[in-house]
């Protein structure tokens, strides 16, 4: 993709696909003009009494001497990429020029592209009646102003109206001017429609209207059908006979079975309680009072529809009455068991059923068995010997008498119930893209950091890691965020639920840059021991900078050093909530300071960082950072490939400088130790020394770590003086006057630079230059000609012995 002021403004913006925003991100880096003028054009926008081209603007304007960038056209043509090649060039050379007038067109063109990507993701909204008004304009300006033309003044005779007939449709009668004076009035009666105005849509928006329309009603649709579906389910389910189980039907003997049925409370809706239906008659003698016995034969040729496959039949011992009794109200006592030894039995003929009433289920029974809070007075069974199968008793929980069933299960429990719930997985929290890249993810089982690979989900509890000279660009929710070179964050458990999740982070140290989506964001942003929350409105962009500060002497094997963060609010506001709990606005460009807990007042600033922007490196770093994606291998630890390609003899300087550096944020310590010994390295020296002490300040742990591997490859008096340059010296180890300094620690450094080790050359001469706030002190080079060497430190002793050394701290 080509570099262009059209093409930046989409990089600016956060529109294009990810591999052109790699491309485009390298060559803006490549290019100081390029990065200048996206400085440029941010500044020019927060810019509050910068000038804007007229509305009316074109390239006939006198004020603006045909100024091809003052049409608001032209701007538009531009963006839209319709303005045809030899305008593009004359435009652009107007928007980048020097000058007021080219930083008027420049924020012009920055801020409605700007407004359009917001357009675009979330649509204005317009009212519906100006919409309508203005769809109309041409239509009423097509028609043009209507005149009435009065007659002349001249008075003339009346003249008889005209009578005309009742038209089909409304008669057009047009004014015709003509020379004549008076003109001859005629009276005609004419019947004038007025339609009522209907709402005009343009053709385009009308398609889009319709599918639109198209589009909801097929889904109302499917929804109803699915609902419709739901229901009848439901339904047809709960109608649904159930079957009775082969296995229950195979445990039952039909010849062994008499149903003994008491039913208490039994009406019939359609037969009066003191009426006998007609399938029952009543004995002549030998009858209790009351009792309605069943006719034996009124159903004996009947045969089920359904068969008799579902239920098995059952029959009577032969010694039992052929036919059953239903007892009348109150048969049963008040413990619930039969009150009438007397009961009947039913008819042992399988042809006969129970009455029609019953089986259709017209029949009312007051006292549902089975349900709660309802009362039985159904018999329980007296025996299985005797062949007596009692129904409906609910303390039984083998109403047939068959024995337990497989499976065991409870009454009201089912299959799905009794499953165990299915494990939920890790909420998503946001994704790493891998745009050309590397991340690290701290696994904690094995205490390796592991390289990710594209496009993978990013989880809660997670440890997230990017090396020196890299830009990770890690989406996070409504989020974009970029890692710079060396940065930790860390992803606690949470779950972004609702309009307005707020996402929190955790950030160990680096630097970190937050752009904010078109709904804006709210973040818990813990640095250190400090919680920081805050929401960024649309767009808005914060960067922070994070690290320990270091002090020099100080014993960081036990101590933590203080926190320090540094925001940078390039665009947009921030409603900030500081330590206090007050909240307030900040508006772009400000930058402000946490130390300690206690948040300084925001300042506005002009000149930004240039890591805000794009990572800073040379085009050696860049050649070693490339090297990196492919040698480190995606999936598998970093640690060890780190060492293997700092100890490669074959590989080339910028590789192992960028594995030493890199080393010290995976916890590996014995490439930075080699590298002071190396002296094809010298140009790291200074910046490997920096971020071993950034390092050591981090954590007690890592100051422990890094003591043992000294004395681990240096042995144990030499580690403990490399390890004493690596800490730092105080001000009371140096001295504060003439006297204290001859007598302090500035004679062992002066005498190390004589040391043959050139290690301890490195470090004793980084040492000095601290103290004495100078770089090279008198020109000495660890690594040059041991006469030169003699020179510089001859100059530097002599300084101390004429009292000219002094601490400039």
């Amino acid at each position: 993709m080509r570099l262009t002021l059209r093409t930046m403004l989409a990089y600016m913006d956060d529109i294009l696909e990810p591999a052109d925003h790699e491309d485009l991100g390298k060559k803006i880096e490549a290019s100081d003009f390029a990065a200048e003028l996206i400085h440029r054009s941010r500044d020019t926008v927060r810019r509050l009494r910068l000038g804007a081209p007229d509305v009316l603007a074109d390239e006939s304007d006198d004020v603006l001497d045909g100024d091809p960038a003052a049409d608001a056209n032209a701007v538009s043509e531009y963006l839209d990429n319709t303005l045809p090649p030899d305008r593009v060039a004359e435009f652009e050379r107007c928007c980048l020029d020097t000058g007021t007038t080219a930083d008027m067109h420049l924020a012009e063109v920055t801020s409605c592209h700007h407004v359009l990507t917001m357009v675009l993701g979330e649509p204005a909204e317009i009212d519906p009646t100006l919409r309508r008004r203005m769809y109309e304009l041409p239509e009423k300006l097509d028609g043009g102003q209507k005149l009435r033309i009065d007659p002349s003044h001249t008075p003339v005779a009346q003249a008889e109206p005209i009578t005309v007939a009742a038209p089909v449709a409304p008669e057009q009668v047009e004014f015709v001017e003509t020379d004549t004076v008076t003109p001859s009035v005629v009276t005609t009666h004419v019947t004038h429609l007025e339609e009522p105005a209907s709402e005009v849509l343009p053709d385009y928006l009308r398609v889009a209207a319709d599918g639109k329309r198209r589009r909801h009603l097929m889904a109302t649709a499917g929804v109803l059908a699915i609902l419709g579906g739901l229901t009848a389910y439901v339904v047809l389910e709960s109608v649904k006979e159930t079957k009775v189980p082969d296995s229950v039907a195979e445990n039952v003997d039909p010849d062994q079975m008499v149903l003994d049925i008491s039913v208490g409370e039994v009406a019939s809706p359609t037969t009066p309680a003191n009426e006998v239906p007609p399938h029952v008659s009543i004995p002549e003698s030998g009858n209790n009072g009351g009792e309605l016995i069943a006719e034996e034969d009124r159903y004996g040729g009947y045969e089920s529809p359904e068969g008799s496959s579902d239920a098995p039949p059952f029959a009577g011992e032969p010694s039992e009455p052929p036919a059953k009794s239903i007892s009348s109200l109150d048969s049963t006592t008040d413990s619930g068991q039969p009150g009438d030894p007397t009961d009947t039995k039913l008819s042992g003929d399988p042809s006969v059923l129970i009455p029609d009433d019953l089986e259709e289920g017209t029949l009312d029974i007051g006292s549902a068995p089975g349900l709660p809070g309802a009362e039985s007075d159904l018999p329980t069974v007296p025996g299985k010997n005797n062949g007596e199968l009692a129904l409906g008793d609910p303390s039984s929980q083998d109403p047939l008498g068959l024995g337990s069933l497989s499976g065991d299960a409870e009454p009201g429990t089912s299959e799905e119930e009794a499953a165990p719930p299915e494990p939920v997985g890790p909420i998503q929290l946001g994704t790493y893209l891998g745009n050309n890249d590397i991340l690290l993810s701290y696994a904690p089982a094995t205490r390796e950091w592991i390289r990710l690979p594209p496009r993978t989900a990013l989880t809660g509890n997670t440890k997230l890691l990017s090396l020196p000279k890299y830009r990770t660009h890690v989406v996070l929710g409504n989020i974009n965020a970029y890692l710079s070179g060396g940065t930790q964050i860390t992803l606690p458990e949470q779950e972004l639920s609702g309009d307005d999740p707020v996402l929190a982070l955790e950030m160990s140290y680096g630097r970190l840059l937050l752009n904010a989506g078109l709904k804006g964001a709210d973040l818990s942003l813990q640095v250190g021991n400090d919680l920081r929350e805050f929401h960024m409105d649309s767009s808005a962009s914060l960067a922070v900078d994070v690290h320990r500060v270091f002090i020099p002497g100080s014993s960081y094997e036990v101590d933590n050093a203080p926190v320090e963060a540094n925001w940078y609010l390039t665009s947009g506001n921030v409603n900030w909530s500081d330590s206090t709990g007050s909240t307030s606005t900040i508006r772009a460009p400000a930058t402000w300071k946490t130390v300690n807990d206690l948040d300084e007042a925001p300042v506005p600033i002009l000149d930004l960082p240039r890591w805000i922007d794009r990572e800073p490196m040379t085009s050696l770093e860049r050649r070693a950072r490339d090297r990196f994606a492919e040698e480190l291998v995606v999936g598998r630890p970093v640690e060890l490939r780190l060492q293997e390609l700092n100890e490669e003899q074959s590989a080339p300087r910028e590789v192992k400088m960028l594995s030493a550096e890199a080393s010290l944020y995976v916890g590996e310590f014995a490439p930075f130790v080699n590298s002071l010994n190396d002296s094809d390295q010298r140009v790291a020296w200074r910046s490997h020394i920096e971020a071993m002490r950034q390092a050591l300040a981090r954590s007690p742990q890592v100051a422990e770590q890094l003591h043992e591997t000294f004395i681990r490859l240096r042995g144990s008096e030499d580690g403990e003086d490399l390890m004493r340059m690596v800490r730092g010296f105080s001000p009371t180890e140096v001295g504060t006057t003439r006297e204290e300094v001859k007598q302090g620690v500035v004679i062992d450094l002066i005498r190390w630079l004589e040391h043959p080790s050139l290690d301890y050359r490195v470090l004793a001469i980084y040492n000095l230059d601290e103290i004495k706030g100078t770089k090279d002190l008198k020109d000495y080079r660890p690594d040059g000609l041991q006469r030169s060497r003699g020179i510089a430190v001859s100059k530097i002793r002599q300084l101390v012995e004429d009292n000219e050394f002094l601490p400039a701290r």
